[in-house]
């Protein structure tokens, strides 16, 4: 019970800011303490909510909201050589934004070379692209 209700906790309170209209959020500025604030609240919300469940289960909603608050009030304010080494600004560059394979001129990030058309074999349809599928004639 209580770790299910941690796990509630933590989801309730990165939801519950979404609720929030946007008009609002406007208003109250892009500050990273206003983010934390509105963390913080939602894990009290969520809480109040859970209690009417029970007292036990609301608490232990109040302990996942009040740890997903902390991991917001790190990130926003702990410094980069911290957080990158507690992992709390995602992946990082672990892999890059585009992969080797397969080789698209599209995505490829080199200009693009001459296209060359596939040579006509009379036919027409998929006959042309593969002339004998799986070795049949």
């Amino acid at each position: 019970m209580m770790v299910g209700g941690g796990l509630v906790g933590v989801a309730a309170t990165k939801f519950l800011p979404t609720l929030i209209p946007s008009s609002l959020t406007a208003s109250l500025g892009t500050s990273p303490i206003i983010g934390v604030g509105m963390t913080i609240a939602g894990a009290f919300v969520a809480s109040w909510l859970a209690k009417k469940v029970s007292s036990e289960f609301g608490d232990a909603v109040l302990f996942g909201g009040l740890m997903q608050a902390g991991s917001v009030l790190l990130t926003a304010f702990a410094p980069a050589s911290l957080s990158s080494q507690l992992a709390l600004s995602g992946m990082g560059d672990i892999v890059p934004g585009w992969f080797a394979v397969p080789q698209n001129s599209v995505t490829n990030r080199g200009p693009m070379g001459p296209m060359i058309a596939a040579p006509s074999s009379g036919g027409g349809g998929m006959g042309a692209a593969i002339p004998r599928p799986f070795g049949r004639r």
